[in-house]
């Protein structure tokens, strides 16, 4: 059958070719063949209503961030048939309470760390190999909601009402001048 008509919160599509998307009521699909076919993957899951976003590392793996009574990371490795949950050593509690974690979008550097958005926390980093995380440079308190690398390194975010990017994996991060307006997403041409 063809896709589950929901909301598709994201998708990437692994080096075998195989199309993962993220949705709203049945968690991570697969598809083997071009979308042709979809398959529930949430086996190793606690939850799979809030899954807020979904990126694929160098080496393969897929990592889920999730919000909600969810909350949390979860890593599925290339090739595994089940997700595992992923450290979130580091990074605080927010709203609604302090044990909630309230993730966002998720994106790896050059270097391989994963930074990951926190709803009203700022923007932490994993480093690639690390094993808990770390807030980055100050930022305005808000959802920071995607990320983008362009092609020298650069990151740049997207929060409720701001953009913003960074050259030192996070440490300063400048702000654009945007007019008063709610920014959706962000992407790069860099033609």
């Amino acid at each position: 059958g063809g896709l589950y008509e929901g909301g598709v919160g994201g998708f990437v599509e692994d080096d075998s070719g195989a199309l993962w998307v993220i949705t709203k009521g049945k968690g991570v699909l697969r598809s083997p063949d071009g979308g042709d076919t979809w398959t529930e993957f949430n086996t190793g899951l606690t939850g799979h209503n809030n899954i807020s976003s979904m990126v694929l590392s160098k080496t393969g793996d897929l990592f889920l961030a999730t919000s909600g009574h969810e909350d949390g990371i979860f890593k599925l490795a290339k090739g595994a048939k089940s997700w595992e949950p992923y450290t979130v050593k580091g990074i605080p509690g927010t709203w609604p309470d302090a044990t909630s974690k309230q993730l966002g979008a998720m994106a790896f550097n050059k270097a391989g760390d994963l930074f990951v958005g926190v709803f009203y926390g700022g923007v932490w980093r994993l480093p690639a190999g690390g094993d808990s995380w770390q807030a980055t440079g100050k930022l305005p308190n808000q959802t920071w909601k995607n990320f983008v690398q362009a092609a020298d390194g650069r990151i740049w975010t997207s929060g409720l009402t701001s953009l913003a990017s960074t050259t030192d994996d996070g440490a300063n991060w400048t702000m654009a001048t945007m007019p008063p307006v709610q920014v959706m997403t962000v992407a790069l041409d860099e033609a």
